[in-house]
């Protein structure tokens, strides 16, 4: 249905203005921005005690980024990110590329920084994802969460709070694992990373979610980062890679890495399960 009615929207699209309304479906030529959205939240299903999901959403603004090769005919996958600061308001550099060779599409809810309650949070990465499934053709086995710095560490909560709608998860510069953690490579000493979430939905995200990290040999977070994967995800089981750029900083990754960490993604499964590896990038 969303196919079939794409060449109407594609007649408005010259004088489509910044709201949209879940449900309906957007042109295929898209001009990436901050938009609002109209109607009602999209049903969430299985919901988290730690997250909200009410919002309204004409005071919530989302940046989306619709690759160039997004036509509709061709489901495209969807990359949530939750940044540390207030505004997002357009793709780190190198990351439009990516978004067309992966085919995804990009959504970052704004105000759902470091300062926002985590529910928040939490919450408007996953409407933000189901509002794009709404809108969009959308390949739901191809939702990923993401973040940088406390961003990171929040979309490690919502990959295991809703294995059931998010497949992936990229942690940049970020980490957070359900039990505690020894410090042993760590130079900030502390509960960092730290959070709880029941013993049925750890399994969930074990067998559904591929688990990327991405920090390099400046990042200030690189200890802490290495001791919860390895004494946490790769300890435990887990479909997890770690990705470490010489000289990356606490810092957004470029295009290359991030490519390799949807790739992981992407070519690991419950099928395929094979070692987990460090990547050293030079």
């Amino acid at each position: 249905m969303k196919r079939d009615q794409l060449s109407l929207y594609a007649v408005l699209a010259a004088c489509l203005l910044a709201s949209f309304g879940w449900g309906q479906v957007a042109p295929k030529s898209f001009e990436s921005g901050l938009y609002t959205m109209r109607g009602e939240v999209p049903p969430v299903g299985r919901e988290h005690p730690d997250l909200m999901y009410q919002f309204n959403l004409a005071d919530e603004e989302f940046y989306v980024h619709v690759p160039p090769n997004y036509t509709g005919y061709e489901p495209f996958g969807v990359f949530t990110f939750i940044s540390p600061g207030p505004k997002m308001t357009e793709l780190p550099e190198g990351w439009a590329k990516v978004m067309e060779k992966m085919k995804l599409i990009f959504v970052a809810p704004q105000r759902a920084d470091n300062n926002q309650y985590t529910g928040r949070r939490g919450g408007l990465a996953v409407v933000s994802a189901l509002g794009m499934d709404d809108l969009f053709e959308v390949n739901r086995q191809r939702m990923y969460v993401g973040g940088f710095s406390g961003g990171a560490r929040m979309a490690c909560r919502v990959g295991f709070y809703h294995p059931e709608i998010f497949s992936g998860v990229i942690a940049i510069s970020g980490a957070e694992y359900r039990r505690p953690i020894e410090n042993v490579r760590a130079s900030q000493k502390g509960d960092y990373g730290l959070f709880v979430v029941d013993a049925k939905r750890a399994a969930e995200a074990k067998k559904r979610v591929g688990f990327a990290f991405v920090t390099g040999s400046k990042d200030f977070r690189q200890g802490n980062i290495q001791d919860i994967y390895y004494d946490g995800f790769l300890k435990d089981g887990f479909r997890c890679r770690l990705l470490e750029s010489k000289g990356m900083g606490h810092q957004l990754c470029d295009g290359d890495t991030l490519t390799k960490a949807i790739q992981f993604i992407e070519s690991s499964s419950e099928r395929k399960k094979g070692k987990k590896k460090v990547v050293r990038m030079l």
